[in-house]
């Protein structure tokens, strides 16, 4: 405690720890049927067998921060735990993440800070173990202040990773980066305009549409109210008026430039260096309008070319467009992703890769919402190979929400997936549809404690390889806690 005392160069004073806990953790019993089936060389048999299996999902955060005088600290940690007690199920894949990070900040004067990030990450997958990994990483970063809402920041990472059952895989990763930040605050002006001025009757003719002696004629016709009226204000008259116009909204523009080296432990041959240059741009139109534009461009060289492992020297280029607008009880939320490889030395296995997300959520009602999703996304090799084809794949899912009382609410969801294969279709790569239901009660008597019911069924269907088709009927209880 002294020594921060001293850093800081001024009377030492703890301020009391901020402590936050957010998170939810759910229990469901699932019971039912599934039908599988099982090439015996004589023809598909069908396998039908009873599904009796436990779901535990945990999503927790959790930090705490303090600041002595120039000095900020803050620990979090966030654990994510999706496992069923039935393993290596392809449909369910059971996995488990924690990360805890400590974070130090200390603010050299208004214009400079000190940042210091360590993590340590823990990811355990039962259902693929050789993806299991632990990773330890280190950041130290410096962020000058070059003018209000323009920063300049230099950084360097380091991340040491191993794989709990590929220990050829282990590497060794730092990262040297400079960004450069601004923000720009929006802009409003003036804008002229010549107007008629809107204290006038709507039912006033114009003087114009008229010529000489036209309130004599409308008298001589018997409509002396609006021959009275025309004399008195001349309608023609305009006015000069300034409304207000904005000439820019909130911006934010970021431009970083990374060198990245990974080095493997017992080989070469996946070491690289590569070079970075991300961009992002931020329009904020309103609080509820905002539109994103994302670039990433990424230039790798390998210390030695493998192409066992389809490990050849690439550029790539990434951009991303994002777009959210709520109006009204209306929310669109959109996003386009645009990715290009291009193989130095081996042009064949160039790509192009897109995905379109779109999500509407619609109150229809002061109880009732309605909710869509569409993935839809498409990959194109130069040349199609095994395990390198090009496919197509989307997937829909309406749901909704009817809020019965304050304590009961049921939800409906529709799912519909599909993947085409368009090139040497294998079992692994194999075109198929699957469609899904799901109807949900749930009743939740307290604001951190609730009950869940419902009954779901899926039925998967493949082109080529009916051998993977699966349908399932499953029932459903269990009780869930929020913090």
């Amino acid at each position: 405690m002294l020594l921060f005392c001293l850093i800081a160069r001024g009377p030492c004073f703890a301020a009391k720890p901020n402590i936050q806990i957010f998170g939810d953790i759910e229990s469901t019993w699932n019971f039912g049927r599934e039908e599988t089936y099982v090439d015996t060389g004589f023809g598909l048999q069908k396998i039908s067998q009873e599904k009796d299996y436990r779901h535990f999902d945990v999503n927790m955060d959790g930090q705490v921060s303090w600041l002595i005088n120039r000095l900020k600290f803050k620990f979090s940690d966030r654990l994510d735990v999706d496992v069923y007690s039935e393993k290596n199920q392809i449909s369910r894949n059971s996995n488990y993440q924690n990360l805890s990070q400590f974070e130090v900040d200390y603010f050299i004067h208004d214009s400079m800070r000190l940042k210091g990030i360590l993590n340590y990450e823990i990811f355990e997958d039962e259902s693929f173990p050789e993806f299991s990994t632990n990773d330890f990483g280190a950041k130290l970063e410096i962020e000058r202040k070059l003018r209000r809402n323009t920063f300049l920041i230099a950084g360097y990472e380091a991340h040491d990773l191993e794989f709990d059952s590929s220990i050829s895989d282990n590497y060794y990763q730092q990262d040297l980066y400079l960004s450069y930040y601004r923000f720009s605050p929006e802009k409003n002006t003036f804008k002229y305009r010549r107007s008629v001025p809107k204290g006038y009757q709507s039912n006033m003719l114009k003087k114009s549409m008229f010529k000489d002696g036209s309130a004599q004629y409308l008298a001589q016709l018997g409509l002396s109210k609006t021959a009275s009226l025309i004399p008195m204000v001349d309608l023609d008259q305009e006015i000069d008026m300034y409304i207000p116009y904005q000439i820019q909204s909130n911006m934010a523009f970021e431009l970083e430039a990374r060198i990245r080296n990974r080095e493997l432990y017992n080989t070469l041959e996946k070491s690289f260096l590569e070079a970075q240059v991300n961009g992002v741009v931020q329009f904020f139109f309103n609080p509820e309008h905002n539109f994103r534009i994302e670039n990433h461009y990424y230039d790798r060289e390998y210390a030695r070319e493998s192409p066992n492992d389809n490990l050849f020297h690439f550029q790539r280029n990434e951009t991303l467009f994002s777009h959210y607008y709520a109006v009204n009880r209306f929310v669109f939320d959109h996003r386009l992703s645009i990715d290009q490889y291009f193989h130095k030395d081996q042009p064949d296995w160039d790509s192009f890769h897109w995905v379109f997300d779109s999500a509407i959520s619609y109150d229809i009602m002061r109880r009732w919402n309605l909710s869509y999703y569409n993935s839809w996304s498409q990959i194109d090799y130069d040349v199609p190979k095994q395990f390198f084809t090009n496919n197509e794949y989307n997937i829909h899912s309406f749901s909704t929400t009817y809020r019965i009382s304050n304590e009961l609410k049921f939800k409906a969801t529709f799912d519909s997936e599909s993947k085409n294969i368009k090139f040497f279709e294998n079992s692994i790569d194999s075109s198929f549809h699957k469609r899904a239901r799901d109807l949900r009660i749930e009743y939740k008597p307290r604001r951190i404690f609730g009950l869940h019911t419902g009954y779901k069924w899926e039925r998967e269907r493949h082109k080529v390889f009916e051998v993977n088709d699966r349908y399932e009927t499953m029932a459903y209880v269990g009780a869930s806690i929020q913090l």
